[in-house]
Parts: structure tokens; C-alpha cells; sequence
């Protein structure tokens, strides 16, 4: 019999609210996956935006994300969610 794999949990508690005119939504981010969290190449490549674009929308608090290990962090749900809301606006 395998051993399951434990799939370790970190917390990077996070608020996060997008502004899309004048629908505000709040996002709470607690007790996730590693695997949730990417680094800013898988972000760049899928989605296809530019390193000053991810730059921005991280100073502006429009994107999750959190800094783990000296670099930036992505919570690829939230900006997956964020951008499914947009684009139903």
C-alpha cells in the first residue's frame, strides 16, 4: 500500500478587493495549498501578461499573492477567479 502524500499547508492570510466598476469583491485567503501558489513565470506564460503588468497589479493589492521564500508568490485561484469576474462585467 502507498502512503498518501501529505500536501503541505501554509497560511498567507490575505484580503484582497477588486474594483470593476462599481462591483467590489472581497477575497479572504487562508490555510491553502503549496500547489495554489505559483511563481510569476507560470502567470507570465498562461496568461500572457507582461512582468510590468504583474508588477502593477501586485502594487495595486488587485492581484493575491505573497512573498515565500525572497520571491513573489501568485494564488493562481484568485487571479483565476478575479478574471472570470471581469470578464462577466
Amino acid at each position: 500500500m502507498k502512503a498518501k502524500k501529505h500536501t503541505p499547508k501554509i497560511t498567507v492570510p490575505a484580503t484582497v478587493t477588486f474594483i470593476n466598476g462599481n462591483k467590489h469583491i472581497t477575497m479572504q485567503i487562508q490555510n491553502t495549498r503549496l500547489e495554489d501558489w505559483v511563481d510569476k513565470s507560470v502567470i507570465l506564460r498562461a496568461l500572457g501578461f507582461t512582468d510590468k503588468t504583474l508588477r502593477t497589479l501586485r502594487g495595486n493589492k488587485i492581484i493575491p499573492c505573497g512573498k515565500l521564500g525572497g520571491s513573489y508568490r501568485y494564488y493562481l485561484p484568485g487571479i483565476l477567479f478575479i478574471l472570470e469576474q471581469s470578464a462577466a462585467c
